[in-house]
């Protein structure tokens, strides 16, 4: 780890263990309330831009939030807006309709490589779970499938 990561681990790790284990947000919070904490520069102090901040992540919330509700009832339902990778990168961010990105066969194969990217995220957030083997194998199968047809759109 580079030495301010360090620096953020040790301190985080110094908050779990007071807090018997459990590494809470406000915690986090009320201890780089303190200007000498490596911590202390990981946040906003602001007010105003504080709370300019939050309302963007409220109103991506709401966007990803919005579902296709399908013509039956029990079916299932789809998220109607996806950001993209490169959409993140511009200023402002951004979301597209998931029908033009599926349309697109440049959008859709960036979609593809962010969703094996998350699907990685998440077999190393879970590799110790056993019961997920045969999912994690299922993800190595599309994964080998995406490099071959990568770009093909649908």
């Amino acid at each position: 780890m580079r030495s301010k990561k360090r620096q953020i681990y040790n301190e985080c790790e110094a908050i779990r263990k007071k807090h018997r284990g459990i590494l809470r947000p406000a915690d986090v919070v009320a201890f780089a309330k303190d200007p000498e904490t490596t911590l202390h520069s990981q946040f906003t102090w602001d007010d105003g831009k504080a709370a300019e901040q939050y309302r963007l992540w409220q109103a991506r919330s709401v966007i990803e939030m919005v579902v296709e509700l399908r013509p039956v009832a029990d079916g299932p339902k789809e998220l109607l807006y996806l950001s993209l990778p490169s959409d993140r990168r511009n200023p402002g961010g951004g979301y597209r309709h998931v029908q033009d990105i599926v349309a697109d066969k440049a959008l859709y194969a960036e979609l593809l490589t962010a969703a094996m990217q998350d699907l990685t995220r998440l077999r190393e957030k879970y590799k110790r779970i056993k019961e997920l083997k045969a999912v994690f194998a299922a993800i190595d199968k599309a994964a080998a499938r995406a490099k071959v047809g990568r770009g093909a759109g649908k």
